[in-house]
């Protein structure tokens, strides 16, 4: 980033944070569509597998917006996930034609 403009550096980062929303967007959209859930058992377990404190964080994060937000991310991690097992492999001519339509498109 350094070495940028301020006018090229704002820029760059309007289009990420776009990109970025955008990708959220997808992906609740697709978890709506699926109908993904996040149960307490499931956010509960995903606590304790990365927490060595699993009960002292479990008890602190219920009493914040933190266990909803995280249901949330784990929420959007299924439907990405889900998304991800069904793609299927295409030829790579068909691939190279799509990126070179979606070069030309825009």
């Amino acid at each position: 980033m350094s070495g940028q403009n301020p006018e090229d550096l704002i820029a760059r980062l309007r289009d990420e944070a776009a990109r970025s929303v955008g990708r959220e967007l997808v992906l609740e959209a697709a978890a709506e569509q699926l109908g993904l859930d996040v149960s307490d058992d499931e956010l509960e377990t995903w606590f304790r597998e990365r927490y060595e404190d699993a009960d002292d964080v479990l008890a602190e994060v219920k009493e914040s917006d933190l266990w909803e937000r995280e249901r949330e991310s784990l929420r959007l991690r299924k439907a990405l996930d889900t998304i991800a097992s069904e793609v299927k492999r295409i030829p790579r001519e068909l691939a190279d034609a799509v990126v070179a339509f979606a070069r030309e498109s825009a």
